[in-house]
């Protein structure tokens, strides 16, 4: 599956470590189970790697995935963060992905009841997530 190119992820930090840890990108692509060609595009920011594949990179490279993306402080970068891609946490929540796409574009609020599950998938404070969707209460005269 070919992934778009992406601001977040850091293709010069990945050449760097690889570089550091002594690997070709042949070797360090075999050791993460991808090809040398997706392993070129994402030292040269053509594509970036799956979400759920930086844990694998950042083992690999002896450092922590956030040496390896810079994502906001958003909803959608706790999830890229966690390895996640929108399918997954829909899945753990019991979701639609559309409805964790809203979520991260800020077209919709979180139900109460989602976001204890959410915050524990995206191993994140409540308190760091956006406000909960307003309830409807009656109209007020």
């Amino acid at each position: 599956m070919r992934h778009l190119k992406q601001s977040w992820f850091r293709g010069d930090e990945l050449r760097r470590l690889r570089h550091l840890a002594g690997l070709s990108q042949e070797e360090a692509a075999k050791r993460v189970q991808v090809g040398p060609g997706s392993w070129r595009q994402w030292e040269i920011g053509d594509q970036s790697p799956h979400p759920a594949r930086l844990a694998a990179l950042a083992a690999l490279l002896e450092c922590r995935v956030t040496d390896l993306v810079s994502v906001p402080e958003t909803l959608a970068g706790y999830r890229i963060l966690a390895g996640l891609t929108q399918p997954m946490v829909a899945t753990k929540l019991g979701v639609s992905r559309q409805a964790v796409s809203q979520w991260e574009a800020g077209r919709m609020g979180i139900a109460d009841q989602h976001i204890g599950s959410l915050a524990e998938a995206l191993g994140v404070d409540p308190a760091n997530l956006p406000p909960p969707e307003p309830r409807s209460e009656g109209s007020s005269a």
